[in-house]
């Protein structure tokens, strides 16, 4: 019983991001700097991949596999 408790109150309904709130801030602003330099999406981001350091290894490539796949922004971040 004790452990459908702990599921259940460690349950989150919002999904675990794969950045943070600072990496968030910084991945949009230069998103947005490149976007208006007239840079396609996905252009974007593998350019923003190449300079910023995420804190887990595999982000850059999941962030483009989902971008492949047709996921939205808000999904990615």
């Amino acid at each position: 019983m004790k452990k459908y408790l702990k599921d259940i109150l460690n349950f989150s309904i919002i999904p675990n991001k794969k950045l943070s709130a600072k990496e968030q801030l910084t991945l949009l602003y230069r998103l947005n700097i490149l976007l208006n330099h007239g840079f396609t999406l996905i252009e974007c981001f593998i350019f923003l991949n190449m300079h910023i350091q995420y804190k887990q290894k595999e982000t850059s490539k999941e962030i483009i596999q989902l971008l492949n796949q047709g996921a939205t922004c808000y999904s990615i971040l």
